[in-house]
């Protein structure tokens, strides 16, 4: 079962597996190690079912998620909202290894 949790001020439901089965809405992403701890990236997306299985950055996120890909998942049909939160997590995780834009 998934849980809630706090990043940098906005509340996500946390770990999904990354799985074929997500539905078709819009939100913010953030990629976690395995054991859920660290952040590797953050991303949105208009549509959950397609973006994260398909992103160019996932073989990164492969190499940096030897025990799985896991995700935080924010809905927020507001894309301006949607950038603000991404911006907002880059800046305060800067260390994140496939980060890079």
């Amino acid at each position: 079962m998934a849980e809630l949790v706090d990043i940098n001020g906005y509340k996500f439901w946390a770990f999904y597996r990354l799985a074929d089965n997500m539905k078709k809405e819009a939100g913010v992403y953030v990629i976690f190690d395995g054991k859920g701890n660290e952040f590797i990236d953050v991303g949105q997306t208009e549509d959950f079912s397609d973006r994260p299985r398909n992103h160019d950055r996932k073989p990164c996120w492969v190499q940096n998620c030897p025990n799985g890909i896991y995700f935080a998942a924010r809905l927020e049909p507001s894309e301006k909202m949607r950038t603000l939160i991404e911006k907002t997590i880059r800046m305060n995780h800067q260390e994140m290894p496939c980060g890079e834009r």
